[in-house]
C-alpha cells in the first residue's frame, strides 16, 4: 500500500516539523514541555503522513472496509506499523523539546535580572520588561 521509504521518512520529518510547532507555541505561553508534547508531536505526524500517504496513492477508496481486508495483513499489520513508527518518531521529536528546554533556561537566565538592581531581587518579565512582583 504505502512505500516504507517514503512513508518512514516523511514520519521524521513531519513529527520534527510538528514538535517544532509545538514547542515554540508552548515556550510562547510560558509552559513548560512535557512527554505529552512528544507523544502529540509523534502521533499527529504519524497519523497526518499515513492519511496522506494512502489517499494519494489509494484515493477515497482507503475509507471503505475493502481497503483493509486485503493485502499483506489488513488492518492488524497497519495498526502495528503505525505503533513502530510512531515510537521511532518520538526520537526527533525529544530532540526538538530538548533543544526549546535548554533554549528557554537560556532566555530565562538571561533577562531574569536587571543590572544593577538592589541583590538581584527586582525581576523583570520576558515580554514587555514590567517588574514582577517580589517573591516571597
Amino acid at each position: 500500500m504505502l512505500e516504507p521509504l517514503l512513508y518512514f521518512g516523511g514520519t521524521i520529518l513531519a513529527t520534527a516539523v510538528v514538535a517544532v510547532l509545538l514547542c515554540h507555541y508552548r515556550t510562547a505561553h510560558h509552559k513548560r514541555i512535557s512527554y505529552g508534547t512528544l507523544i502529540a508531536s509523534s502521533m499527529i505526524a504519524n497519523l497526518g503522513v499515513f492519511l496522506g500517504l494512502g489517499i494519494y496513492e489509494e484515493g477515497w477508496h482507503i475509507f471503505t472496509p475493502e481497503a483493509w481486508t486485503g493485502g499483506k495483513g489488513g488492518l492488524g499489520s497497519a495498526l502495528v506499523v503505525l505503533t513502530v513508527i510512531t515510537l521511532f518518531c518520538l526520537l526527533p521529536a525529544l530532540g526538538v523539546a530538548v533543544y526549546y528546554q535548554s533554549r528557554s533556561k537560556r532566555d530565562e537566565t538571561h533577562l531574569g535580572e536587571r543590572p544593577g538592581c538592589r541583590q538581584g531581587r527586582d525581576r523583570v518579565s520576558v515580554g514587555n520588561r514590567t517588574p514582577l512582583p517580589r517573591p516571597a
